[in-house]
């Protein structure tokens, strides 16, 4: 169970991580995956968005439009942001942030 108030960011920030994946990292048709897992450890929720594209250059420039984007939505969430080149190929787009505290019944 998640409060609103962090479900709608989070679901942004997915598919902004997700949309972005399938417009630049299988360039030519080339096949690939997007792996998705959203765990929780205690107050703290983890989602990973990882594919195993062609990643980028972490000296060049990425979308900048998509990464201002999901650092709002991280920032809404009071969570971390991490956007990374894979070594093996792709990126991995890494959110922690704390759960909200639901209202007693």
């Amino acid at each position: 169970v998640m409060l609103i108030d962090q479900a709608i960011p989070l679901m942004l920030l997915l598919v902004e991580a997700v949309t972005n994946a399938y417009r630049h990292a299988f360039p030519n048709d080339r096949s690939g995956k997007v792996e998705i897992i959203f765990r929780s450890e205690g107050d703290e929720r983890l989602l990973s968005i990882a594919d195993d594209g062609i990643g980028y250059d972490s000296g060049g420039s990425i979308d900048a439009m998509g990464l201002e984007l999901m650092h709002a939505f991280a920032s809404q969430l009071a969570g971390e942001l991490a956007i990374d080149s894979v070594p093996e190929g792709g990126v991995r787009t890494l959110l922690r942030f704390t759960a909200a505290k639901l209202p007693a019944a």
